[in-house]
């Protein structure tokens, strides 16, 4: 297969992970974080003090003696951990590249591990899709059920394991996948989304928000004038905050690209 007739395609899968797996999963994702931000420190103390640049590799040497220092944090094996490195190395790329463009740079940024809410494999190693028994294999947290409602194309090269409020989600991000481009027709149209009008088409065509948003989420999430809130219930309005915003996101996907049969 040619490279044009093939491309890479990510695939999005609902995780339903058991009570122990899900707090591996929290834990899991406190170590690289910390990892994250140490690697940063390392990065900028290195500069500061010795003008020296650090790079994706040189921090990759030295997770072989992470091991022995703080064997918890490379439990998921190391593959995870070069993928928060390179998650770092890809903040520093954006950096540079906006600094020679001219632009806003925004340096890399220490995260909380409230902000830090996904785990990365860049390759095969420490993660195996079992798409028969519908199980996601993960070095030192087990077999993970996901729902696998829709078929895998190509083949399956690295894997990002994402929380989304009190959701879990897998993207397996495949290559080698078949091109299936569409018919030409002779029809062409434009939409632009909005937030009053949340559809607008080329043809003048106008469809309200409120046509779109099922009755069921028209909640208001303000809280009273007098109400303090501890931090149990700012999870709680941080998690309707995220369905609600996921449900306006699914229907202008529906809306624009509406499914075929």
């Amino acid at each position: 297969m040619s490279q044009d007739d093939s491309r890479y395609r990510t695939f999005r899968y609902r995780l339903h992970p058991t009570k122990l797996q899900t707090q591996a999963l929290h834990l899991q994702q406190r170590y690289q974080c910390e990892l994250y931000n140490a690697a940063l420190e390392e990065r900028i103390g290195a500069w500061t003090w010795e003008r020296r640049s650090v790079s994706f590799f040189d921090q990759c040497l030295t997770l072989t003696g992470l091991k022995d220092v703080r064997p918890e944090v490379v439990a998921s094996g190391i593959t995870v951990c070069r993928g928060t490195l390179k998650r770092l190395d890809r903040a520093y790329e954006a950096f540079y590249r906006r600094v020679k463009g001219g632009e806003s740079p925004g340096f890399p940024r220490f995260k909380s591990t409230s902000r830090f809410d996904s785990l990365e494999w860049e390759d095969h190693g420490g993660w195996k899709v079992d798409t028969q028994l519908r199980r996601l294999h993960l070095m030192g947290i087990g077999e993970i059920r996901f729902n696998f409602y829709r078929p895998m194309l190509g083949e399956a090269k690295a894997i990002t394991v994402k929380r989304e409020g009190i959701k879990w989600w897998l993207y397996v991000r495949c290559v080698k996948v078949p091109a299936k481009p569409f018919e030409r027709t002779s029809c062409e149209i434009g939409i632009d989304l909005g937030v009053v009008n949340q559809i607008a088409t080329s043809d003048g065509e106008l469809k309200k928000a409120s046509t779109l948003v099922p009755k069921h989420r028209k909640t208001s999430l303000k809280p009273s004038v007098n109400w303090r809130p501890n931090n149990e219930d700012r999870i709680v309005v941080g998690v309707r905050s995220k369905r609600s915003y996921d449900c306006i996101s699914r229907s202008r996907i529906n809306v624009a690209m509406p499914r075929t049969s």
